[in-house]
């Protein structure tokens, strides 16, 4: 189908657009949410598997009447310079909603996602800044000569490619017919996954244990039987709380129960997008779950209805594979004490709860601990706040920079990843563990702190908590995001209590996701 004729800056809507037409596009700028944006008869088609610049042909998956449409590429008539061929089997129209970018070169994929940062951050705070996203070292897992086929082009030595088996926590679900794996893209459906069909950012041996997993029926005590380099596989029913369909979540290097977000290790708060590894989610209490996406109820959204379940929580059981650095092979149900995981980061070991969360790259939790002590500067730092700290990885970078006479206050709002902190942190006396709500907490703090690092969930840390934050005076506050448009709103929050954007790091912590972790520094705007 080609472009309506007419004024091109009047839309069209053609009435004859539904669920399933093909037509041709050009792919303008990426957009936040692993898509980019094109237009077809004035109407915006927000394109998956396409490129900037790209001449594409689009099956629509998604018709909004008089309002916007989805799509996926299906062919590529003029390809951007930088496209490359996935190699994953699962990365196609229809296929695993977890990765976004396999078609892009890492440079470009960086490329992308720093446009993205610096979109959000231009339109939502009026901030013009320059993002460059930096690569984090190659995931460096134990890997046997048979852990997994090699993953694609540019195969490092050893197995597995660059960008690639660096995903150490994944929620995957179980079909009824016993198969696991990711979700497909914007649904339910089981993209299932084995030794020879593999996920490929999961770490190796993850998707072979996965197809060995024995699930009686209930799926209750479920065995593991882990291929030789599965660090832990737990298995339980998701039931009415199941997870939820959005774009898959990746982040978090503190310790959380099991949510890919942040860095001080939070709960987890499933975010299987279309349906791949949980970006690792979360269950906070003063954590939202992550945006949700109202569904089409108009002519010709079959798939847009299906979206719109989606935003609901699924059903199906699900199964969450952990590998831990020790090696050693473990079984829990989500919900219950699962057994702890011993993590290293910052020159420390970090007990965190087997479902529980921590950065799922196994570079990210140190990458962002420095970033996050760079970022504080020289400043004379006495004492200091570690907000949605997790299990405590700031708090105890903010305890190196306090020193002995210095203190620290860890505010996390999941009873047992702040247990887990208050064990971690035990031997720096200088530092307290809370749990409770941020915000409750932060208004029964002292009136003046030096320095605040915060790691909010993907809503962000919000008006109210950047106005209070802002009236303690503080000289440094570092704020580590997982989302673009958070950071942007909250940029903004903070410009209007007096604080400016004094520099900002970028990274690569999702390879071949859209998802971005940056730290970012504000300062007295006077």
């Amino acid at each position: 189908m080609t472009e309506p004729a007419g004024d091109p800056g009047v839309p069209v809507y053609p009435d004859e657009l539904a669920v399933g037409d093909v037509v041709e596009v050009r792919v303008d700028a990426v957009a936040h949410g692993g898509h980019c944006v094109a237009r077809y008869g004035g109407r915006v088609v927000f394109v998956r598997l396409g490129l900037p610049g790209e001449q594409v042909r689009v099956r629509l998956t998604e018709v909004r009447p008089a309002s916007f449409c989805r799509g996926e590429v299906v062919e590529v008539l003029v390809p951007h310079p930088d496209r490359v061929e996935a190699p994953c089997v699962h990365f196609r129209p229809g296929g695993c909603g977890g990765c976004d970018f396999q078609h892009a070169a890492g440079p470009l994929q960086r490329e992308l996602k720093g446009a993205v940062v610096a979109e959000q951050l231009r339109r939502l705070a009026g901030l013009d800044v320059a993002v460059t996203v930096q690569a984090l070292p190659d995931a460096i897992l134990e890997t046997g000569p048979d852990a997994a086929p090699d993953t694609g082009p540019d195969t490092a030595q050893g197995g597995v490619a660059p960008g690639f088996g660096w995903r150490t926590r994944v929620r995957w679900a179980l079909d009824a017919d016993g198969r696991i794996g990711p979700r497909a893209v914007r649904s339910h459906r089981v993209v299932p996954v084995s030794r020879d069909r593999p996920c490929l950012i999961a770490a190796p041996g993850f998707s072979e244990a996965a197809a060995v997993l024995d699930v009686p029926p209930g799926v209750r005590d479920a065995p593991v039987r882990p291929g030789p380099d599965d660090r832990q596989a737990v298995a339980g029913p998701g039931g009415a709380a199941g997870v939820p369909e959005t774009e898959e979540d990746d982040r978090g290097a503190g310790g959380r129960p099991e949510q890919d977000r942040g860095t001080g290790g939070r709960p987890e708060q499933d975010r299987p997008t279309g349906g791949g590894p949980a970006r690792d989610r979360r269950r906070r209490p003063d954590r939202r779950s992550e945006r949700g996406r109202g569904g089409d109820r108009g002519r010709g959204t079959v798939r847009g209805r299906a979206a719109d379940r989606g935003r609901r929580r699924s059903a199906l059981p699900e199964v969450i594979l952990v590998q831990a650095p020790d090696g050693e092979v473990r079984s829990a149900w989500p919900g219950e004490d699962a057994r702890l995981v011993v993590e290293q980061a910052a020159g420390r070991d970090w007990q965190v709860a087997g479902d529980g969360f921590w950065q799922v790259h196994p570079a990210a939790p140190q990458v962002l601990a420095d970033a996050v002590r760079a970022a504080l500067g020289d400043a004379d730092i006495r004492s200091a706040w570690d907000l949605y700290g997790g299990v405590g990885l700031f708090a105890a970078v903010l305890a190196d920079v306090v020193g002995p006479g210095g203190s620290v206050v860890s505010v996390e709002g999941d009873r047992h990843a702040a247990e887990l902190a208050a064990a971690n942190l035990a031997d720096l006396p200088g530092v307290r563990t809370v749990r409770g709500a941020v915000a409750d907490v932060v208004a029964d703090l002292p009136d003046r702190v030096d320095a605040v690092v915060l790691d909010p969930p993907r809503t962000g840390a919000g008006p109210a908590l950047c106005r209070e934050m802002a009236l303690r005076e503080p000289a440094v506050l570092v704020y580590v995001a997982c989302d673009p448009a958070a950071l942007g709103r909250d940029a903004a929050a903070l410009a209007g209590a007096g604080y400016r954007l004094d520099g900002l790091a970028a990274f690569d912590c999702f390879p071949q996701t859209h998802h971005v972790e940056c730290v970012a520094r504000f300062v007295p705007a006077g």
